[in-house]
């Protein structure tokens, strides 16, 4: 049976943490003149006194279970965005709540979609600093997961946050760590902070320090949400790009992996096959997108021939360097920034970003999609099943950097493997019936689901998500959260059995 006392307890708990962090973008409102930073204030005010109400009457009493985490990790990430959401609500900076809920679910998800520019929503650049701020930190929040904050502080009020950690870091499974859970937290929340602070830094010899410190809370989360409403093409630096392409890549890499190189300075973990595969991914495709938008390679390969005049292409192959590989990164590690409008690109690019932003960044990092590991070891999966068809009565055990995969791993990579699929196409036949047209449903679930954000393919990328439906942002809103608690999380609790005894 569910103890609903620790999940009240400990939702009373998170509360109290937002309420908290809401004052931080309140001070940004009044020290740069805002005046709407009213609305944080009073935001954060309700929030702590349900906090502390809640948790003096549910405290906790027992050890936090698996059944009882993952109910607390779904009713988070459905609580804090709907709190997250007031302030732009009570100033009328954003009129209509499902359109707030819709940004800060994206927001605290680490997803990059916005409504802002469209359908009488301001621009971002017209926004008080103090929202701007306020869904920047949102993503840099969510971007390491605000319950693995919240896990660092479970142990002191005498709660373990070991089932819940175990709940929220990605990938197909974890082993049991040697390390308090508490300390696991706080060492990769330095470890945060510090790439956060080293890029705000990079970035101030071209922008101001307000953009620099926003751009870098949404570059280490693999957010993307920018300051501006053209993202990182209304800076036109290369300097910056390049910076930024640098973060992005970090922050979709496995978090013990930096840690382990960084910290412990042990290089040997970026020689695992996982990391591997990553980096060549990242590259072949680089050098894939760059021939395909460089002109000069249109004249000499007759299927561009076709196409080339009608799309924007490239004649200096550095040009075509530039803007490729800067959008191969953002998209694969499912950040979402872009430097220029890739809808004006030919169809082949759509295809190539979006396989990409399916498959993601690595386990354990603040990127979406399925993983590279879950990708790893379908494809030794599939080879295995070769060379049993082959050889049927052969023993084969699939191994991964010398270590045999335990099969109750394989059978679980593959189940998420198919419901990602599987909701991928429910999903955009869904959008489908609120009226979008099918190439822009698949184009907008893929990026909601992976955490692109920008959508992908005729939708484009200049496009706001204002434009939708109600209806359709609300069920995005849901394919947002299914991709950042990576889908079975989400599905368990929605399941009726689930509540029973």
């Amino acid at each position: 049976m569910l103890n609903y006392r620790i999940i009240v307890g400990i939702q009373g708990a998170i509360l109290l943490v937002v309420g908290f962090l809401m004052l931080i973008p309140m001070m940004v409102g009044l020290g740069y003149g805002d005046a709407d930073w009213w609305s944080f204030g009073g935001t954060a005010a309700i929030c702590i006194s349900f906090g502390v109400a809640t948790w003096n009457i549910y405290r906790p009493e027992e050890e936090l279970r698996v059944r009882e985490a993952f109910a607390i990790l779904t009713l988070a990430w459905v609580l804090v965005p709907l709190i997250a959401a007031l302030p732009f609500v009570w100033s009328n900076v954003i009129p209509s709540f499902t359109d707030a809920y819709f940004e800060m679910m994206s927001g605290f998800t680490g997803t990059g979609a916005t409504i802002m520019g469209g359908a009488g929503n301001v621009a971002i650049e017209e926004l008080p600093y103090a929202f701007q701020f306020w869904r920047a930190f949102s993503q840099w929040l969510g971007g390491i997961s605000m319950i693995v904050l919240a896990t660092s502080l479970l142990p002191l009020l005498g709660v373990g946050g070991m089932q819940l950690f175990k709940s929220e870091v990605s990938g197909p499974a974890i082993k049991r760590l040697s390390y308090r859970v508490s300390e696991i937290s706080k060492r990769v929340w330095g470890l945060y902070i510090l790439f956060t602070i080293i890029l705000a830094l990079l970035l101030l010899p071209v922008m101001s320090f307000f953009d620099a410190v926003s751009t870098a809370l949404a570059t280490i989360s693999t957010g993307g949400f920018s300051t501006r409403t053209d993202s990182l093409a209304a800076f036109d630096s290369v300097y910056v790009e390049v910076i930024v392409m640098l973060f992005m890549i970090i922050g979709a890499i496995n978090f013990n992996f930096l840690y382990q190189a960084l910290i412990l300075r042990n290089p040997k973990v970026f020689s695992k096959t996982v990391f591997k595969v990553f980096m060549a991914i990242m590259g072949v495709s680089i050098v894939v997108l760059t021939l395909a938008l460089w002109r000069p390679v249109a004249e000499y390969f007759p299927p561009l021939q076709l196409t080339a005049p009608e799309y924007m292409m490239y004649p200096s192959f550095l040009d075509a360097l530039r803007f490729a590989s800067f959008q191969v990164v953002s998209v694969f590690t499912t950040t979402g920034f872009t430097n220029t409008d890739i809808h004006k690109w030919m169809p082949f690019t759509a295809f190539l970003l979006i396989t990409l932003a399916m498959i993601g960044g690595m386990a354990g990092s603040s990127a979406g999609g399925i993983k590279i590991l879950r990708l790893v070891l379908v494809a030794k999966q599939i080879l295995r099943e070769i060379q049993l068809m082959i050889h049927p009565r052969a023993i084969i055990a699939i191994r991964l950097d010398h270590e045999v995969v335990a099969p109750d791993i394989s059978r679980n990579v593959t189940s998420f493997v198919f419901i990602y699929f599987a909701t991928f196409i429910c999903a955009t036949g869904i959008m489908t019936f609120t009226g979008v047209e099918l190439v822009d449903a698949a184009g907008i679930v893929i990026s909601c689901l992976s955490g692109v954000g920008p959508p992908i393919g005729a939708f484009g990328t200049s496009e706001s998500y204002a434009i939708l439906p109600d209806i359709a942002k609300w069920f995005l809103s849901l394919v947002m959260l299914l991709g950042r608690l990576e889908i079975f999380t989400v599905l368990l609790v929605l399941m009726p059995s689930y509540w029973r005894r």
